[in-house]
């Protein structure tokens, strides 16, 4: 994975592709949708601290994060998943981070 983002040292002018690793908005309230019984308050707690994990992992590999977060929330009706327009708030914030990793 190094070589893959760093580039190689045998090649020490190729650079390894820009990486985007995107944390997903937190989990809404699963509780009264299709999937109360996959998800529950632990479920939410761990959802609200994956953004921090990726965050690290992403600063330990070199490559670029973004927080959908701040862009989006879960707004769909089963707590889980996003809305048309959550949609495109996360479309939108997507394509503004990738075109400063491209600036």
């Amino acid at each position: 994975a190094t070589a893959v983002t760093r580039g190689t040292v045998a090649h020490p002018r190729v650079r390894g592709p820009r990486l985007l690793l995107v944390a997903p908005p937190p989990l809404g309230d699963p509780r009264h949708g299709p999937f109360a019984d996959d998800f529950d308050a632990t479920s939410v707690q761990k959802s609200l601290a994956l953004a921090a994990a990726l965050q690290t992992a992403a600063q330990a590999a070199g490559v670029a994060y973004a927080d959908a977060a701040n862009w989006t929330h879960t707004d769909g009706r089963d707590g889980v998943h996003l809305s048309p327009a959550a949609h495109r708030r996360l479309g939108r914030g997507i394509a503004g981070a990738v075109q400063r990793l491209l600036a």
